[in-house]
């Protein structure tokens, strides 16, 4: 008598399963679904089935790339992009989106607009070309830099919720309880310029150890909570 035999395992089946229309496979082979790998058709990573049969066959990167990206902004052209000081080679980008400088140009000096036509001009057709320290109009003295650490101290922090706490947290002006600070009376840069009168020369962190214990800065009386409407009023009338 014939043996038929399933076509993967080689288990013997029955002959009606031979028949035309049959699988001809056992009965644990016929309910296995065959494996089938989807792959990108750019770069040939593996993908999911619904991204191969729906969303276009590619990968996540390759879908996002070039045109496909949605921060493409034309091909860039191929002729030569150059500096408005010096015509060396710049960047398409730097054309385009930056101040159509090269690095060594834009590193001269300090770009300036208090000309008649408004244009902004660098290197040595710059006024402020090679001025340094106090001869260049931009120099500062620090003191703004010396003025925040000193009100970010923990002096500065408790003299700020002090004088909430004395006002329970309401402006003095409008009642209002929302958007508080708390204003100088006595503005806190002229109490900082008498300060560095006295103590000016030393290091920074000397300075704000030293302003840890000036009473003049963390008086109560100096001090008045405003929300930022009446604020912005008290220094528009000085």
């Amino acid at each position: 008598m014939k043996k038929y035999t399933c076509k993967i395992c080689d288990k013997p089946i029955s002959r009606h399963n031979t028949y035309v229309g049959k699988s001809g496979l056992c009965a644990s082979c016929s309910h296995k679904k065959p494996l089938r790998t989807y792959c990108c058709k750019t770069c040939g990573n593996l993908i999911t089935s619904q991204t191969a049969l729906y969303r276009g066959g590619e990968c996540k990167s390759c879908s996002r790339k070039g045109t496909k990206s949605v921060m493409y902004k034309g091909k860039p052209q191929n002729k030569f992009y150059g500096c408005i000081d010096c015509d060396s080679k710049i960047s398409y980008n730097n054309f385009l989106y930056g101040n159509r400088r090269c690095r060594k140009c834009s590193k001269k000096g300090s770009l300036n607009n208090n000309f008649g036509n408004g244009e902004k001009i660098s290197g040595d057709k710059n006024p402020c070309y090679g001025l340094k320290g106090k001869n260049h109009p931009a120099y500062t003295t620090g003191a703004s830099l010396l003025g925040s650490l000193i009100r970010q101290s923990i002096m500065g922090r408790a003299w700020i919720r002090k004088c909430l706490q004395r006002d329970n947290f309401t402006c003095r002006e409008c009642g209002s309880t929302k958007n508080l600070v708390v204003h100088h009376i006595k503005h806190f840069a002229v109490i900082l310029d008498y300060f560095l009168e006295v103590y000016g020369g030393l290091p920074k962190e000397t300075l704000v150890e030293m302003s840890q214990k000036y009473i003049f800065f963390w008086e109560l009386n100096n001090g008045i909570t405003l929300c930022e409407d009446c604020h912005k009023l008290q220094h528009k009338i000085g």
